[in-house]
């Protein structure tokens, strides 16, 4: 009889594990599986990573201060603190330097880690982070990428250029920094925005 009861037993828990494994292939995996990598929250922590683990498209959410928008290209640039970062936005909205915004998205590799935006929204607007001042040795070494930034340079030549992929006219610029030359486009033809 002890052997009858044993094999009941034992048939019994067969049957519940194998109905407990069944139902978490209906239900699907666990949350813990399910969720994948938590966000990067902050830009130092983007930053960090390697082009190889960026391109793994990691979820990003994170809100910083707009220091650099140009919508033609979907070009924003953002800082937190010391640390700068290029976004490739996907966004309607009119953004302006001084605006505080969360963006959320995908890691991607290039010259340094950026994010894909999937959504960009409006917190607030606020003060823009202090420029560094730098050199032209930390700008090559692109210790300065994606940062507000200011030089001391001697204008070479300005000229106003058609803008290359919007209508817009821009001015072009050509310095020298440190005895080293340095282009830049100012997103204006108003000689008071030089």
């Amino acid at each position: 009889m002890k052997f009858r009861q044993n094999k009941l037993l034992e048939r019994m828990l067969r049957g519940a594990v194998l109905w407990a494994a069944g139902a978490s292939l209906l239900v699907g995996p666990s949350s813990a599986f399910a969720a994948g990598p938590q966000a990067l929250r902050t830009i130092r922590a983007i930053r960090a990573l390697s082009n190889e683990d960026a391109d793994r498209a990691l979820p990003a959410d994170f809100q910083a201060t707009v220091t650099y928008y140009r919508a033609s290209n979907r070009d924003l640039f953002m800082q937190e603190g010391d640390s700068g970062i290029y976004v490739h936005a996907s966004t309607r909205l009119n953004l302006e330097p001084g605006d505080r915004v969360r963006v959320v998205g995908t890691t991607r590799g290039s010259f340094k880690p950026y994010v894909e935006s999937k959504d960009i929204r409006l917190v607030g607007h606020g003060a823009l982070p202090k420029p560094e001042h730098v050199t032209f040795a930390q700008m090559i070494r692109g210790e300065t990428d994606c940062k507000l930034v200011t030089v001391h340079a001697t204008v070479r030549s300005a000229d106003i250029v058609p803008g290359s992929l919007s209508m817009e006219p821009s001015t072009y610029m050509q310095m020298s920094v440190d005895g080293e030359p340095v282009d830049a486009n100012v997103d204006s033809i108003d000689e008071n925005a030089l």
